[in-house]
């Protein structure tokens, strides 16, 4: 397998179809998370090399999720992508806040998915330390 993905998200169908594109691929593997609590849990264990991150999820959000990540210097360099219905300039303002790399609203097509997907794969990575 290629790179770890997770894909966390509370709402099975959004996970599922995720997934569902994400595997269809073939060089990935894909790791899933059902509220913030586990995702966190997950990405701190298995250091996916991105992470799809609804916003809205029981336990912890998105959000905090995301901003625990960044702030850990052993989870801090992976892509956070974050999946979710709010879509104001004020949400995508607080997913950059804390700490997202990309934002992509949902509903999304698996064209415009695939698309980021593959726009984040393309990026540069850096030395840990370096960003």
């Amino acid at each position: 397998m290629g790179r770890k993905i997770l894909v966390a998200d509370d709402e099975p169908a959004a996970a599922m179809l995720v997934q569902a594109i994400l595997e269809n691929d073939g060089t990935v593997e894909v790791l899933a998370g059902r509220d913030g609590a586990e995702a966190l849990e997950i990405a701190r264990r298995e250091k996916p090399d991105i992470i799809f991150l609804d916003v809205r999820m029981p336990k912890m959000s998105g959000l905090e999720v995301c901003r625990l990540l960044k702030r850990d210097p052993e989870t801090a360099q992976i892509e956070v992508v974050m999946l979710t219905g709010l879509d104001q300039e004020a949400d995508r303002h607080q997913g950059f806040k804390a700490g997202a790399d990309h934002y992509l609203t949902k509903p999304f097509s698996p064209v415009e998915f695939l698309n980021k997907f593959q726009e984040i794969l393309k990026q540069p990575v850096s030395p840990i330390g370096e960003r």
